[in-house]
């Protein structure tokens, strides 16, 4: 583990992918690297995500206790309690902990980030209309956290139905959250018809919000 235990676990995750990505593939992920680096300095930027990070999971822990009475706008929360099996989602701080304690762990993470980072391009790098330098970063975050979640339960399908989750959950609850305008224009605009149709007219608010022009065609 790092020598400084203090750091809250957001801010060394940050900086240990950072790291790694520059190690491994500066060319295809330099500004998201550089986004990481900015998360892992500026506090207020990164206390803000952390913090309605933390309240998503701990709001989709609260919904999949009762995994019957879901609602509809919710259907990937209710894929994610079955594949689960009603475990609850492990804080940040938890997160880091196994991060550091199974080197596949932090392997399997590392390489997600890598792989969405190239298949997301538009999230990855960053973009002058975005909020802020750390945008790119909550990409990363979200991804590496459903990396995360599937190494450690072993299911197929777990990484993608909690970025689908969180995301739900997310413009639903907290709309006005960082969060929501860094996910907005990456790849909910772009994956509109991925999301339940509950959904679709906030989805439309934000990108109007945000200045993103939502997809009109359906996406298969």
């Amino acid at each position: 583990m790092s020598e400084d235990t203090k750091r809250p676990a957001i801010r060394e995750l940050a900086g240990v992918f950072a790291r790694d990505l520059r190690k491994s593939d500066s060319g295809r992920t330099s500004e998201l690297s550089e986004s990481l680096g900015f998360l892992f300095a500026e506090k207020a930027e990164r206390d803000t995500r952390a913090e309605d990070f933390e309240a998503v999971n701990a709001r989709i822990n609260q919904l999949i206790e009762s995994p019957d009475a879901i609602p509809s706008k919710f259907r990937d929360v209710a894929n994610l309690a079955d594949l689960l099996s009603g475990d609850p989602i492990p804080s940040l701080e938890e997160a880091r902990n196994k991060f550091y304690q199974d080197p596949k762990v932090a392997e399997v993470v590392t390489r997600t980030i890598q792989k969405a980072a190239k298949e997301y391009t538009a999230w990855a790098n960053v973009n002058w209309t975005y909020p802020s330098l750390g945008t790119p970063s909550s990409g990363a975050l979200i991804e590496g956290f459903g990396a995360f979640l599937q190494t450690l339960h072993g299911k197929e399908g777990i990484n993608r139905a909690y970025v689908m989750s969180f995301e739900e959950v997310l413009i639903s609850e907290r709309p006005d959250s960082p969060l929501a305008a860094d996910v907005i224009g990456w790849r909910m605009v772009e994956e509109k018809f991925s999301f339940p149709q509950e959904l679709h007219q906030i989805i439309d608010a934000l990108s109007q919000k945000y200045h993103i022009l939502a997809s009109s065609v359906k996406i298969d």
